[in-house]
């Protein structure tokens, strides 16, 4: 939601998501589609109407270097995740939604009990 590359490198490595030991183009290709599924949570209100590209298309188009060029595979826990997000964005895209996905993921972020995880 912070539009921040370097963060989104480290927390991917310490998640599990990257090795560390990517390459440059598979380092890029996975900071640019999450950066990319963070753009609906950079805005006040996020209208899919008027998004020129899709997120769900932007996000296509870096797959076939993360499936090349991929060290190991995504956290289990994370795929039920990653399909319902597709769901959701291709819904709004299709509804031509306006959201309030910045306020919805901070409401979330500040009821999360991180001592219990």
């Amino acid at each position: 939601a912070k539009g921040d590359r370097k963060n989104v490198e480290k927390y991917s490595v310490d998640l599990r998501f990257l090795t560390g030991y990517e390459s440059a183009s598979m380092t890029q290709a996975h900071v640019d589609a999450v950066m990319t599924l963070g753009v609906p949570f950079r805005h006040q209100i996020y209208d899919f109407s008027k998004a020129r590209e899709g997120i769900t298309e932007r996000v296509r188009t870096l797959i076939p270097t993360m499936l090349e060029e991929r060290l190991t595979p995504p956290p289990d826990e994370s795929y039920s995740l990653h399909r319902k997000l597709s769901g959701m964005f291709l819904l709004c895209s299709k509804l031509k939604a306006k959201t309030r996905a910045q306020q919805v993921f901070w409401e979330a972020v500040e009821r999360y009990d991180y001592l219990h995880q």
